[in-house]
């Protein structure tokens, strides 16, 4: 399977692939308004409510006082201690969106496999959108080469999902967030908030689904990650880009990239298509 990661040119990105360094964003950084959204359920596990109504009589002054701090309920006295728990839960998940958002590093890629027919490459958005209507670039790596790379080089705190398109957001429920142990109210594990982590940061509306997107989340703190030179396959110049600007690009794949294929994307004439040709053809 190839990764595609289409590149304006500018100084970011020209250093990026000197030094075989990914950018990670953060969520909040992208371009879709409802990077991070989600649908909060409210409903308790069973689990959840035998603790809730545990808290009835001896416990429920403190319980009340306890919750009140950690939720700013007004008048605690008057609700339940279910309907307690639930805005305790609900505060929880609001604020673990709001981290997710504003913590979670990203990079993103196009996926093309062998024998699929819609090939993201010769998709004109693509190229006008992240490319800059072909004065840009697009680096093709190996998917599991480039996997591996940034596996490792993330001290293995990061991995690679499949974007997911549909009609609405994904939910979490509360119960997903809390946990009963030993008569104790908890977060649930490093393991269980990762996953819902990669379930709202990998779903995303119908509109995007012609990106055909892979996305890598990471937890390290470091927003550069290397990559290895033989983990990118080949080089598509757009055939927009101006002559200085496609000088320097090639000066740098001759130094860093000395294997590596280099094509031109080009407007087929007399239609909309894309199709490539190799560096050195006049075509």
């Amino acid at each position: 399977m190839y990764l595609y990661k289409f590149r304006t040119l500018n100084k970011n990105s020209l250093s990026g692939l000197a030094n075989r360094e990914l950018w990670f964003d953060k969520l909040t950084n992208q371009n879709d308004p409802f990077e991070g959204g989600c649908i909060i359920d409210s409903s308790l596990s069973k689990s959840l409510q035998r603790y809730a109504q545990s808290q009835i009589g001896l416990n429920h002054i403190t319980y009340n006082t306890d919750l009140f701090k950690l939720t700013s309920v007004h008048h605690p006295d008057k609700l339940s201690p279910t309907e307690l728990l639930v805005e305790f839960g609900k505060r929880c998940a609001s604020d673990f969106i709001r981290r997710i958002r504003e913590e979670s590093l990203i990079c993103s890629f196009s996926y093309f496999d062998e024998g699929e027919i819609d090939d993201p490459l010769f998709n004109t958005h693509m190229w006008g959108h992240y490319s800059d209507g072909l004065r840009g670039f697009c680096l093709v790596f190996d998917e599991k080469s480039l996997s591996e790379d940034i596996f490792n080089n993330s001290g293995k705190l990061a991995k690679g999902f499949h974007v997911e398109y549909q009609n609405s957001p994904k939910s979490i429920n509360i119960s997903e967030l809390l946990k009963v142990d030993n008569g104790v109210i908890k977060l649930s594990n490093e393991l269980e908030v990762a996953n819902l982590v990669a379930r709202i940061s990998t779903t995303k509306s119908e509109d995007w689904a012609r990106e055909k997107e892979v996305r890598f989340i990471s937890f390290s703190k470091n927003h550069l990650l290397k990559f290895k030179q033989t983990s990118l396959l080949k080089i598509v110049i757009g055939e927009k880009m101006s002559s200085p600007d496609r000088e320097l690009l090639l000066s740098i794949v001759k130094l860093k990239y000395p294997n590596v294929e280099v094509l031109i994307m080009k407007r087929q004439y007399n239609s909309y298509r894309l199709v490539t040709h190799p560096m050195q053809s006049t075509i």
